[in-house]
C-alpha cells in the first residue's frame, strides 16, 4: 500500500496516538451500540432486514442530525495523468530467479517463458513477475517484457515468443518521468467514476443528496 500511494504521488500521514483514531473509533461505536439496540428495538434479526433499515432509517436519519457541509465544495480526487495504473497496482514478486528449465514460480504456478529477442533463455536470472488485479501475470527482466500469463499460467505472448519493443512498454521505475517535453503536462482525461466506500456515512449522504460529513 505504501509503495502504490508513493508511485501515485499521495501522501500518507500515520497516525500513532489513540487521539488520532479518536473518531473512527466514536463511530464505530455507534455502529457497535447505537445501531445494535435500534435493531433490536425494531425486532429485525435478518441480515436482508438489517440492511434496508440501515439505508432506509439510520443513516438518513444519522444524516440529517450530524452532516455539515464541507468548507470546500470541490473534489479532493485528481486525474492520474496517464500513470500505468495497471502496473502501480499490481502486486509485485520481486527477484525471482529462473529455473534451469526456463520457468518461474509464483502463488503455486509455472510460468514457462519463451525464447525472445533478448537472450535464447532466462536460466539463472533475475526477473520480477507482475501479479494484475485481473489475475494476468506479466514476467519482467531488466525492465523488459518477456512473458504474459493468464491466471492459470498458460502463456498470452505473442506468436515466435517475440515481446514487444520494450521503449514501448509502460514499466519503468517508480517516480521517473520522460524528459521529452519536460514542463509541459499533456490534457489529462476525464477521471474515472469512483465507487463510493461501501458502508460510509458520507457515500450515503452524497448518493442520497445529502451534504457530506466532516
Amino acid at each position: 500500500m505504501g509503495r502504490t500511494m508513493e508511485e501515485l504521488g499521495v501522501q500518507m500521514i500515520p497516525g500513532y496516538s489513540p487521539q488520532a483514531r479518536g473518531r473512527s473509533e466514536r463511530w464505530n461505536c455507534t455502529w457497535q451500540g447505537r445501531l445494535v439496540a435500534e435493531l433490536r428495538l425494531a425486532g429485525i434479526t435478518d441480515l436482508a432486514g438489517a440492511n434496508r433499515y440501515i439505508a432506509t432509517k439510520f443513516l438518513p436519519g444519522m444524516n440529517r442530525q450530524f452532516a455539515k457541509a464541507p468548507a470546500d465544495p470541490g473534489s479532493a480526487f485528481v486525474d492520474a495523468y496517464g500513470a500505468d495504473l495497471d502496473r502501480i497496482f499490481a502486486i509485485r514478486h520481486n527477484g525471482r530467479v529462473v529455473a534451469n528449465d526456463n520457468t518461474v514460480r509464483v502463488n503455486n504456478l509455472t510460468l514457462q517463458l519463451e525464447k525472445s529477442r533478448f537472450r535464447d533463455h532466462f536460466a539463472k536470472c533475475q526477473v520480477d513477475v507482475f501479479e494484475h488485479l485481473d489475475g494476468t501475470y506479466a514476467v519482467v527482466w531488466k525492465k523488459r517484457l518477456i512473458g504474459r500469463d493468464d491466471p492459470q499460467g498458460g502463456a498470452m505472448i505473442n506468436p515466435g515468443g517475440q515481446p514487444p519493443d520494450p521503449r514501448s512498454l509502460p514499466f519503468s521505475g517508480p517516480g521517473k518521468r520522460s524528459k521529452m517535453g519536460k514542463g509541459k503536462r499533456s490534457a489529462s482525461p476525464s477521471s474515472p467514476d469512483i465507487p463510493p466506500a461501501l458502508g460510509s456515512l458520507s457515500s450515503v449522504a452524497l448518493s442520497s443528496g445529502e451534504t457530506s460529513t466532516r
